[in-house]
């Protein structure tokens, strides 16, 4: 599995370490961003600020970091919205990056769904799997494992996790998982702990400004890496 790490804004060399990018908005340096080579992913600010940038600001951001991917509009636990967003931006807007969209729903079935439904849409390429799964309800295997289960998994996307909040759960997944991005490292860092630990009520670092321990920033990276390494 492939590794996008989400440091603080005044620690953003450490994202070098991951795999790919994933920039969100708040922190999206197009004197850091822009130059990078590795392939790109620039999320859509629903996360972080409650909902997502309008079309053209995240069209201009993401022509100017010029990046891989973009996550397209989506609102949490919103499937109706969520659909009504994509559906919107499909029908104005040119394709010339790859999309990515993340299922919406107010429960696990009404999610089950809207992944179904986008998985069947040709214009979507990443399907991304959020973390409130876990977050809410300790299922985001689970529901990966269904999926297959049931024969709704699709075959022909690949798949991304939006946040981690624990090594462990990589283990769940295997080659079904094309990627992760997490700022986990760097959560647990400001506490002076290693990620392994795995502490619970974690608070997540302040990606604007953060000050960190930076022997365990780089311990905890190292573990992620090497736990993905093997999923």
């Amino acid at each position: 599995m492939k590794v996008c790490l989400i440091p603080p804004k005044n620690y953003l060399h450490y994202a070098d370490y991951g795999d790919m990018y994933f920039i969100v908005p708040q922190n999206a340096d197009p004197s850091f961003f822009a130059s990078r080579r590795k392939y790109k992913i620039l999320d859509n600010g629903t996360y972080e600020q409650g909902q997502p940038l309008d079309v053209d600001s995240l069209l201009a951001m993401a022509k100017t970091l010029q990046v891989d991917e973009i996550i397209l509009p989506d609102v949490m636990l919103n499937k109706n919205r969520t659909v009504e967003l994509i559906e919107g931006f499909l029908g104005t807007v040119k394709k010339t990056f790859v999309y990515a969209a993340v299922p919406q729903g107010k429960n696990l079935r009404e999610w089950i769904e809207c992944y179904v439904e986008f998985s069947k849409r040709p214009e979507i390429d990443v399907l991304c799997i959020p973390i409130w799964l876990q977050k809410l309800h300790g299922m985001r295997p689970g529901v990966v494992y269904y999926l297959q289960k049931k024969k709704l998994w699709s075959h022909t996307k690949d798949h991304h996790l939006i946040g981690l909040d624990s090594l462990g759960e990589l283990y769940c997944y295997g080659s079904w998982i094309r990627s992760v991005d997490t700022s986990l490292p760097f959560s647990v860092a400001q506490r002076g702990l290693l990620s392994f630990l795995e502490p619970s009520g974690i608070l997540r670092v302040d990606l604007q400004f953060a000050s960190l321990d930076e022997d365990f920033v780089f311990l905890n990276i190292q573990n992620l890496l090497e736990a993905a390494k093997y999923a």
